[in-house]
């Protein structure tokens, strides 16, 4: 997805009075750059009096779930947004219920595709059958993906369109039509200066900036 794409003009929620957009924030540990995003976001749509949109952030990194706060630094760049913050891992959240999740690198995008296939397979495995519906044969049941092969669900950034509706029963398509990186990538700041986090925050607020008046 570009950086700024794919919905564009009046948000569909507000067209339509629908249920507001959800946006997701990810970087590894959820302390400064997914943090400082959702920070910026926030702020953005407050100064543009929107209100159909819900931003969250999260970590794919081992720690993120630890619910640790946010970087001090982030804290002070963003006064006031974020001292109650506490991290959380993205496999917390329910990822295909997000219109657009936000990624500060591809190692990132990659961890967000793979919990997407997490979810849809454990989806897969708990939706009950319909009254009208007929069992599966048991060859048909043990059959593996014809594209990974095992039982897991296919990726969509591999197999192909098809394969998307075989991975997202929830979420109405592939989890990667909705993945943004950031621009360039963005390097973790953690352990850096506080102009290093200056810097990064200046890029943070550019791209929330962008993405408020061209893609939410």
């Amino acid at each position: 997805m570009n950086a700024a794409a794919t919905v564009r003009g009046e948000p569909v929620a507000q067209q339509h009075g629908r249920t507001p957009r959800r946006v997701l924030a990810v970087c590894s540990g959820n302390t400064c750059r997914s943090a400082m995003l959702m920070a910026a976001l926030k702020l953005e749509l407050t100064r543009t009096n929107r209100t159909d949109v819900i931003v969250e952030s999260a970590g794919s990194g081992k720690r993120a779930g630890e619910r640790l706060p946010a970087s001090e630094h982030a804290r002070t760049l963003f006064p006031g947004m974020l001292e109650d913050h506490r991290s959380t891992s993205i496999a917390n959240r329910s990822l295909t219920s997000y219109d657009h999740i936000l990624c500060m690198t591809y190692k990132h995008r990659s961890d967000v595709l793979a919990q997407c296939e997490v979810e849809a397979a454990a989806l897969a495995h708990t939706a009950p059958r319909g009254p009208q519906e007929a069992p599966l044969a048991p060859e048909a049941e043990a059959a593996p993906c014809p594209h990974e092969g095992g039982d897991a669900p296919c990726s969509d950034a591999a197999a192909g369109p098809a394969a998307a509706g075989h991975a997202t029963a929830a979420g109405g398509g592939g989890c990667s039509a909705r993945i943004a990186v950031f621009p360039g990538e963005l390097e973790d700041p953690i352990g850096q200066p506080r102009a290093v986090y200056e810097a990064c925050a200046l890029r943070i607020r550019a791209w929330a900036a962008e993405l408020v008046r061209e893609a939410l």
